[in-house]
């Protein structure tokens, strides 16, 4: 092999994880837009490109609500804090 070929042997993610990883990010930076969107453009936008994927059967309204608890209250853990 030459050094101008890339190594193909390596595997690959899935799409379905890859698909989920999307999913993960477009949540996090929805939910960002709409609890810290600088203007009221902004968190229009979100809101608008949310109910978008809805409608073509992409609903993200609970990964969204759940990251809005993740970004007040942090991560949930089992341990208890004390």
């Amino acid at each position: 092999m030459t050094t101008n070929q890339t190594d193909t042997t390596q595997a690959l993610p899935s799409a379905d994880s890859r698909l989920a990883k999307v999913e993960e990010i477009l949540v996090g930076h929805l939910a960002e837009a709409l609890l810290d969107g600088r203007t009221e453009e902004v968190r229009t936008w979100a809101r608008s490109l949310t109910h978008e994927l809805r409608r073509e059967g992409i609903d993200l309204r609970d990964a969204i609500g759940a990251r809005f608890t993740e970004i007040a209250l942090g991560r949930l853990s089992d341990d208890v804090p004390f």
